[in-house]
């Protein structure tokens, strides 16, 4: 009797071991499996917020807020909520390194945006010793190399397809093959006319002059009277600040050729465009065919965005830096973890993959990281502009 009691007594105890180890094993095996530690999941931007670049750096942390917002009011990431961590690089690379590493340390599951083309080649590096997943638009060509910059992901045009376009326009649409270049000194401008030069010799064009401009600088009217007496007959303007003192000028001197600039104008001196506005195109990325509507995912991100932050010329970003977000989203999701390779691996997997737009698809792979198809690089019109402040795509 006291044998069958002990054995009861033991079958006891492991019924209601097994039926423990079952119900809290359940909770730790999704964990496990999952690998994604509880509480939220964070994610780093890096942005000008002061300086020359500052319109671009405020209108960013304003739009990236609200999408974080929308992207937690539907449940986040893995049923995680985003925290976003912003930092101001100031636009000084010291200030902007000094940032990423901040956000490494802080363990942030990746980065939105890293800094604009004056500091981003300087905190990438940072992100990519640390194995810190990157995604966000940026045109500098490097980062289509995935094996030299294996855990950063652009899902924006790079600078030499862009020109290409740039220059096929010019050619064929503006019917100009000699072209003048003004830039505001910049990284950003300096990278651009190197591809523009290259553009040029391979697509029948000519640089007649290459200038500069202080971007503080209230006057830059001689340096436009350079470029028009270089005979020129149109402008290539490439700057991220101080675009509206070089409108001023053609003006000034009563010079108004077409100008053909950047998606920064839509950031920089677009309210000084006035009347060259007409004959003012610009590249673009996010943008629609004459007389169309944006499909339904671009107006279910821009209505409750624009309600929080006003239609602005910028807020086609909006659809760009919503889709880092999404693509961080699905590899996570995807993955049931946040460790960076598995990260790095689904992105690499996305084929002809939409988020935001169907309209606009990325493809990336090991060796290819610059995912936007170049068949979606457009040149757009910079005056009148449609729904939601969207350009129209130059015919």
């Amino acid at each position: 009797m006291e044998r069958l009691t002990s054995r009861r007594t033991v079958v006891g105890a492991l019924v209601v071991a097994l039926i423990t180890l079952a119900a809290c094993g359940g909770g730790g095996k999704t964990k496990a499996t999952s690998g994604i530690p509880s509480g939220p999941i964070k994610i780093g931007a890096l942005l000008t917020l002061n300086g020359p670049l500052a319109a671009i750096g405020t209108a960013q942390k304003a739009n990236d807020e609200v999408l974080v917002q929308l992207l937690n009011g539907k449940g986040g990431i893995a049923g995680h909520q985003v925290q976003l961590i912003t930092l101001n690089d100031q636009g000084d690379p010291a200030t902007a390194v000094s940032g990423a590493q901040q956000l490494v340390s802080q363990h942030v599951a990746g980065v939105i945006y890293a800094g604009t083309s004056a500091t981003v080649t300087q905190t990438v590096p940072v992100f990519m010793k640390a194995k810190v997943p990157v995604v966000m638009l940026d045109p500098l060509d490097q980062w289509d190399n995935g094996k030299a910059y294996p855990y950063f992901f652009d899902n924006y045009p790079l600078n030499q397809p862009t020109t290409n376009v740039m220059v096929s326009f010019a050619r064929d649409t503006l019917h100009v093959t000699k072209l003048g270049v003004i830039g505001d000194g910049s990284t950003f401008a300096d990278t651009l006319t190197s591809d523009l030069k290259t553009s040029a010799s391979k697509g029948g064009a000519q640089i007649t002059s290459t200038v500069s401009y202080q971007p503080a600088a209230a006057d830059v009217s001689t340096q436009v009277r350079q470029v028009q007496s270089s005979g020129a007959g149109a402008v290539v303007l490439l700057a991220a600040a101080g675009m509206g003192h070089v409108y001023d000028a053609m003006r000034t001197i009563g010079w108004t050729p077409p100008i053909i600039t950047t998606a920064a104008s839509f950031f920089s001196g677009y309210s000084s465009l006035g009347n060259l506005g007409a004959t003012s195109y610009s590249n673009c990325a996010i943008a629609l065919p004459k007389g169309e509507q944006p499909d339904a995912g671009t107006t279910a991100v821009l209505e409750p965005t624009t309600a929080k932050t006003g239609v602005n010329p910028s807020v086609g970003q909006l659809v760009l830096t919503n889709d880092d977000l999404l693509i961080f989203k699905t590899a996570i999701e995807q993955t049931h973890s946040l460790d960076p390779a598995k990260i790095k691996s689904a992105i690499e997997g996305f084929k002809n993959r939409s988020f935001t737009s169907p309209a606009f698809r990325y493809t990336f792979s090991a060796t290819h990281h610059g995912g936007w198809p170049e068949s979606e690089i457009h040149i757009c019109n910079m005056a009148p502009l449609g729904p939601f402040d969207l350009p129209y795509i130059a015919q």
